[in-house]
């Protein structure tokens, strides 16, 4: 191997380490921003205790993710990945923050890619629920919850530099004692304004 080629090699890992490690940093970007719309919605809907101690367990999984995609970042020397690859690697970041609290009824329970859909399982506590207060939260506020996804699902899109303009987001709602399907919606990146 001559001087130039290997030259060339070492240039060219050099950039693919710098396109990784940027792509961490905006992977850590965008889950701050999602940690900071969670942190928004609870404080609008806790009382003043209640507050306290999300805010710290907030800053505390935050300050967990921000070690372990600093952690992915330093190891990413891997070139030439599949569509695949990169959507594991897109789920695996995902799944360190799982199970993930929304509020005192939803939970993100799990993730999964398929068929170039990221799906966001999120499990409603019925049991905290009325019938009557089920079936107004199921008219009402799902539809609500539902429609707060976008701007996330968007940020997400954007902010994963290799996301591929053909996958979608997908947030599925189940109730937690029967595990029916209560409500879903999907985006795609050319939603996004």
């Amino acid at each position: 191997m001559n001087n130039n080629t290997k030259e060339e090699l070492d240039a060219r890992r050099k950039e693919f380490v710098i396109q990784q490690k940027k792509l961490m940093i905006k992977f850590i970007l965008f889950l701050l921003v999602v940690i900071s719309v969670i942190l928004m919605y609870q404080l609008l809907s806790y009382n003043k205790e209640s507050k306290k101690q999300e805010i710290k367990s907030l800053d505390q999984q935050s300050q967990e993710i921000n070690q372990e995609i600093g952690e992915l970042a330093v190891s990413s020397e891997i070139t030439n990945k599949s569509t695949n690859e990169i959507q594991i690697q897109i789920l695996n970041g995902i799944k360190k923050q799982i199970p993930q609290t929304i509020d005192q009824l939803t939970v993100i329970r799990d993730a999964e890619f398929l068929d170039n859909v990221l799906t966001f399982k999120i499990e409603i506590d019925d049991r905290k629920l009325s019938k009557e207060d089920l079936n107004k939260f199921n008219s009402s506020k799902l539809n609500t919850l539902l429609l707060k996804n976008k701007p996330i699902a968007c940020s997400l899109m954007k902010n994963i530099s290799n996301w591929d303009d053909l996958w979608k987001i997908k947030y599925s709602y189940y109730l937690l004692q029967s595990q029916t399907e209560v409500g879903h919606a999907t985006f795609n990146k050319g939603e996004c304004s």
